[in-house]
Formats: C-alpha cells, sequence, structure tokens
C-alpha cells in the first residue's frame, strides 16, 4: 500500500512533527514492512512544508516507523552528529533496522546564524523469524565453540533466507566478514 502525507505549516519542525504522526498512523494500518521511503521538505518564508511518501508490502509483518531528529547548532558537524546519535538511540530502542534515511540541512541566518539539521528514518523492527533466526544462529556458534569457518550456504538454505541475510545475521551478532 502507498502512503502519501503532505503537511504544511509555519515552522519546519511542527510540519515535520505533524506529517511524520499522520504517516506514522497510516503505515501501522498495514501487514507488511516498508519497502520504500522518500521525504520532500522545504522551508521558507511564507512557511514550510512537508511531503513524506511510503510503500509497505510483503508477506512478513513488521512494526513500522517514520523517526526523526532535529538538531540546531552554529556548528553544523556538531549538529550532524547529535543528529545521528540520537536517531540510532531511537532505532536501537525499536529493535529496528533502517530502511532508508534522508538527511537535511538548513541554514538560519539572523543575529546569530546557526544551522539546522534534520534526519528522517524509514524503520521496520525485527521480526519474530528474524529474532528466533538470530537467536538459534547464536546458539549453535556457541555450542560450536566459537568456530574459524561458518558455512553460510548451508545456514542459508536450513533457514530458507539468502546468503546476505545470513552474513547480516552474523555482523549483527558480532562476527565479522572474512574475504
Amino acid at each position: 500500500m502507498l502512503h502519501v502525507v503532505v503537511e504544511r505549516g509555519e515552522t519546519v519542525l511542527e510540519t515535520l512533527s505533524r506529517a511524520v504522526s499522520k504517516m506514522n498512523s497510516e503505515i501501522e494500518k498495514d501487514f507488511g514492512k516498508i519497502k520504500a521511503f522518500r521525504v520532500e521538505m522545504s522551508s521558507e518564508e511564507a512557511g514550510s512544508s512537508v511531503i513524506i511518501s511510503s510503500l509497505v508490502e510483503g508477506e512478513e509483518n513488521a512494526k513500522k516507523a517514520i523517526l526523526y531528529s532535529y538538531e540546531e547548532d552554529v556548528d553544523i558537524d556538531r549538529a550532524t552528529k547529535k543528529a545521528i546519535s540520537k536517531l540510532n538511540r531511537e532505532v536501537k530502542e525499536v529493535d529496528g533496522e533502517i530502511v532508508d534515511f534522508k538527511i537535511e540541512t538548513i541554514p538560519i541566518s539572523g543575529f546569530y546564524p546557526k544551522s539546522v539539521v534534520i534526519i528522517i528514518a524509514a524503520v521496520n523492527s525485527k521480526t519474530k523469524m528474524e529474532m528466533d533466526r538470530r537467536e538459534r544462529i547464536a546458539r549453535a556458534i556457541e555450542l560450536l565453540g566459537d568456530p574459524q569457518v561458518i558455512n553460510v550456504s548451508k545456514l542459508a538454505e536450513v533457514f530458507g533466507v539468502t546468503r546476505n541475510t545470513i552474513y547480516n545475521d552474523l555482523a549483527s551478532l558480532g562476527y565479522k566478514r572474512v574475504k
């Protein structure tokens, strides 16, 4: 199901907050995962506008959300780092995986010029099937005594997923791929 939310308001933060709230209400009604996500924002003298679109589909349902982080600072690098840190904490809290994201910077002129950094991300929480698979892989590795070689193809076949999925599972468990 495709969803599009268009919001207009005085400030970017107010407009973004309303648009994200509306989008989250829409996407939670649909079965599936967020597969695609787009955001357009503009801020002008007359006000701001935010357009968020997302595509939700799939055979496996997940808790899904649009998250955002908004930071103002005179130093754009510091604002960016704070925004990233804040968003990463939120993604971790929902045990999610980022599908896509967008970073916007808006310079604000005035007596004390500063920059606004906004990061918006589409997030799917890990499904029970993904968590069960990762727990089973972790338990098998624990029983094998931390093997030096893992047959990724065989694990993919056993769990009915791709090799890349197994590599991602292993990475989430703290194992690094050796080439």
